[in-house]
């Protein structure tokens, strides 16, 4: 259906030849020389070379209004998927939506999404155990590309860990912040002392035991302190 859309839509545009001068030669070749996809890549071509693009990676700095400013709606039309576009046009290419300048509607409320995007930015961060996620900050997660997977999630890289990878023992305060309103909980605070008093080897069950501050602050106590 997308691709009969595009021969309504390009039908008087891409009759006529078209000379590229940007174009990946293995996606190029692998889509054939005619046919729909071929005009599709030839169109997309020369809004590229209008909008200066060099690699196929640009587009993802390429906002809606530019798209349409380059002609991009005139040609495709009033409802034209840009992302859409790109993957029919060059399939061979590993397009990932948080790498746009906007995600689209409700991307981020897919648990599926929000596991992929993390598992396509641990190697990036040197990630090579669960654990390691404890080293990494919002900041990093946000020049990434996921902003808007912490925004769904206000803000907490923990609740967004838990929410991808719920099958893990996560430990919020062995992350640079715990979620807001954390510590207020109670069972947080009970979680979080018998789990210090493992670290610290105390019996719980017998005797007395003194643990000071700064036993704590070694252990990830400091924000509850």
């Amino acid at each position: 259906q997308l691709i009969v859309s595009m021969r309504l839509h390009l039908r008087m545009v891409l009759g006529r030849a078209i000379q590229p001068r940007f174009c990946v030669r293995q996606l190029c070749s692998a889509a054939g020389k005619n046919g729909p996809v071929r005009r599709l890549q030839e169109t997309l071509e020369t809004i590229s070379n209008d909008l200066k693009l060099s690699n196929l990676s640009d587009w993802y700095r390429v906002t809606s209004s530019q798209f349409e400013r380059a002609g991009g709606k005139k040609l495709f039309g009033p409802t034209a998927n840009l992302r859409q576009l790109l993957r029919t046009a060059y399939p061979e290419f590993e397009w990932h939506d948080w790498m746009f300048k906007q995600t689209t509607k409700g991307f981020w409320k897919d648990q599926s999404h929000q596991r992929q995007f993390f598992e396509w930015a641990a190697p990036r961060l040197g990630i090579s155990k669960m654990d390691d996620w404890y080293g990494v900050s919002s900041k990093q997660i946000d020049d990434m590309g996921g902003a808007g997977l912490l925004q769904s999630h206000d803000d907490s890289l923990v609740s967004a860990l838990r929410t991808a990878f719920p099958n893990h023992g996560w430990l919020p305060w062995k992350f640079s912040h715990v979620p807001r309103k954390f510590w207020r909980d109670t069972n947080n605070q009970r979680a979080y002392f018998l789990w210090a008093a493992n670290e610290l080897s105390i019996d719980l069950q017998h005797g007395r035991y003194r643990v000071s501050s700064s036993q704590l602050l070694k252990i990830f106590g400091g924000e509850f302190i």
